[in-house]
C-alpha cells in the first residue's frame, strides 16, 4: 500500500437498494409513529376547519331579527334572482362545448340517411320515430354510457352538438334513385375539434343501429341507410350571435346588481349574502359533523411517505459506510468480516439465547479465524486494534472477548480507540507496529477511512486488514 488512494478499488460507491429497504423496515416504529402523527394533525385540521367555518358562516339568528320593508325585500329579491341568473350564465359560457368552439372554424360532421322500403301508410311514422329519438333523453343516456370518460358532460351541453332534421326545399333535395326528400333525415355534429366532432358522429351511427330494431317493430318494415358521411370547417353566426347575447345579458346583470347592493343598508346586505350563501353553509354543516376518516387516512399514508423520504435521502447523502458488503467491495485491503450486536445485549453475546446466539458466535468465529490465520501468515504476535470512534460499553464489552480470544492464540493486542482524534494512543500504534482496523457500520465514513490509511503510510504503520462492528 505505497500508492496513493492504493487501498481503493474504486472511487464510485454503489448504492445498494435492498440494504436500504431492510434498513427502512428495521425502522418500522419511527414510521409508525410519524404516520400516526401525521393522521392525528391532518385529521384534527380537517374538523377545526369545517368547524370554525361552520360557525362563522352560521348567523341565522342574526338574521331571524331582520326585519325588512317591502320595498327593501322586494330589492333584495331582485338582487338574489339576478345572482342565480348570472351565476348560470358564467357557468354555461364556462362549460358548454359549443360556447368554447371557435364560430368562425366550426368543425363539423354531416350524415345523411334514407329511409327505404317503407310503405306510404308507415313511412311518416318511421321518419318521426328517428327524428323524436334523435332529440330525445334517450339518445343523449345511450352516448353517455357508450363511453362516460368521453361524454362527462351535462345533457344540456352535449344536446348542442348536434342536430337532425329534414329539407323540404326542393333546392336541396338529393335525387337517388326514387328516393324523395321525405325520406331523407340529416344529422350535424361538431365538437371542440374535427375529432370530438367525428366521435359524436360515430357514437349517433351505434344509437341508431340500436334504435333500428325498436322502430321496425312500432311503426313498420323499413331499411335505414347511411348515404353520405361529410367533414367540412364552417363559420356558424349562430354562435357568434348566442354568444353575444349572453355576454351582453351578463354584464347588464353584473351592473344591475352592482347598483343594486350599492343601494342596499347593513341588514339587506347581510339578508342578501346569508341567502346566495346558504346551500354551501349547509354542506359544510354536514361536513363538519364529524371527523373525516379520508383525511386521517391521507395523513396516516402521508406520515409514511415523508418519514420513508427523509430517511432515504439521509441514507443517500450521507458518507458512512452503509453495510459490510460495501467495505468489502469498495476496498482492496483484506476485510475478515464483522459481528452485528443486538441493541440492549451484552457485547459478549452471553446473554443471548437460541438462534441469536448461534448467529452471533458464528459470525464471531468467522472474523476471529481470519484474523488469527491473517496474522499468522505475517508473523504477527501483536496487533493493534483501532477504532475511529468512541467505544459504548457494549462495544467495548465485544472488543475485549475478541482480544481475550486473540491472546489464547498467542497474539497480543492493544486497543487505539478513536485512533484519529486522540494522540495519546498513538505510541500503542508504534508499540504495536500493526493494525487491524475497526470500522462501525452507519458512523465510520469513508473520508475518515482515507484519512487513516494515509496517516499508516505516512509513518510505516502496516495494515493488516479490517472488521466491522454493526448495532441492529
Amino acid at each position: 500500500m505505497n500508492q496513493n488512494s492504493s487501498w481503493k478499488k474504486t472511487e464510485e460507491v454503489e448504492i445498494n437498494l435492498l440494504d436500504l429497504l431492510q434498513k427502512l423496515i428495521l425502522q418500522w416504529k419511527p414510521i409508525l409513529a410519524c404516520a400516526i402523527v401525521f393522521a392525528c394533525l391532518l385529521g384534527g385540521y380537517k374538523y377545526m376547519r369545517d368547524k370554525g367555518t361552520a360557525e362563522t358562516a352560521d348567523n341565522s339568528e342574526f338574521i331571524k331579527e331582520i326585519v325588512l320593508t317591502d320595498a327593501e325585500q322586494k330589492s333584495v329579491n331582485t338582487a338574489i334572482k339576478l345572482s342565480e341568473e348570472i351565476d348560470g350564465i358564467e357557468e354555461y359560457l364556462k362549460d358548454s362545448v359549443l360556447m368554447n368552439i371557435d364560430p368562425y372554424h366550426k368543425n363539423r360532421v354531416v350524415l345523411l340517411y334514407s329511409i327505404d322500403d317503407a310503405t306510404k301508410k308507415t313511412k311518416q311514422k318511421i321518419v318521426e320515430s328517428y327524428l323524436n329519438f334523435l332529440g330525445s333523453g334517450r339518445m343523449l343516456d345511450y352516448i353517455i354510457e357508450s363511453d362516460s370518460e368521453k361524454w362527462n358532460m351535462d345533457k344540456s351541453y352535449l344536446a348542442e352538438l348536434f342536430s337532425a332534421y329534414q329539407r323540404s326545399d326542393n333546392s336541396y333535395q338529393i335525387i337517388m334513385n326514387d328516393t324523395t326528400a321525405e325520406t331523407l333525415i340529416y344529422i350535424e355534429t361538431t365538437g371542440k375539434d374535427a375529432e370530438m366532432a367525428k366521435d359524436l358522429a360515430a357514437a349517433v351511427q351505434d344509437a341508431l343501429k340500436e334504435y333500428h330494431s325498436t322502430v321496425k317493430e312500432s311503426a313498420g318494415e323499413h331499411v335505414l341507410t347511411l348515404l353520405s358521411n361529410e367533414e367540412s370547417v364552417r363559420a356558424d353566426n349562430d354562435i357568434v350571435t348566442r354568444k353575444h347575447e349572453r355576454n351582453t345579458t351578463l354584464a347588464s346583470n353584473l351592473t344591475t346588481l352592482k347598483n343594486l347592493t350599492d343601494a342596499f343598508s347593513e341588514e339587506q346586505k347581510a339578508v342578501y349574502e346569508n341567502a346566495i350563501k346558504k346551500e354551501g353553509e349547509k354542506q359544510k354543516k354536514v361536513v363538519s359533523a364529524g371527523i373525516s376518516k379520508k383525511y386521517i387516512l391521507l395523513g396516516f399514508i402521508g406520515g409514511i411517505f415523508v418519514y420513508c423520504c427523509l430517511y432515504a435521502c439521509w441514507y443517500l447523502l450521507r458518507d458512512t459506510i452503509k453495510s459490510m458488503a460495501e467495505l468489502k467491495d469498495h476496498y482492496n485491503f483484506p476485510f475478515y468480516g464483522g459481528i452485528v450486536l443486538k441493541k440492549g445485549a451484552k457485547g459478549n453475546g452471553q446473554d443471548l439465547s437460541g438462534s441469536q446466539k448461534d448467529a452471533f458466535e458464528r459470525e464471531k468465529a468467522q472474523m476471529m479465524n481470519r484474523v488469527r490465520l491473517a496474522c499468522q501468515k505475517q508473523g504477527a504476535s501483536m496487533i493493534c486494534l483501532a477504532t475511529d470512534f468512541s467505544l459504548n460499553e457494549q462495544e467495548k464489552e465485544c472488543l475485549d472477548s475478541v482480544s481475550k480470544q486473540l491472546k489464547e492464540w498467542g497474539i497480543n493486542t492493544v486497543l487505539g480507540e478513536n485512533i484519529s482524534g486522540n494522540i495519546s494512543v498513538w505510541d500503542k500504534l508504534t508499540e504495536a507496529g500493526i493494525v487491524l482496523m475497526v470500522y462501525k457500520i452507519g458512523t465510520t465514513t469513508h473520508q475518515m477511512i482515507d484519512e487513516e490509511m494515509n496517516f499508516y503510510l505516512e509513518n510505516d504503520i502496516a495494515v493488516i486488514g479490517a472488521v466491522a462492528l454493526e448495532s441492529k
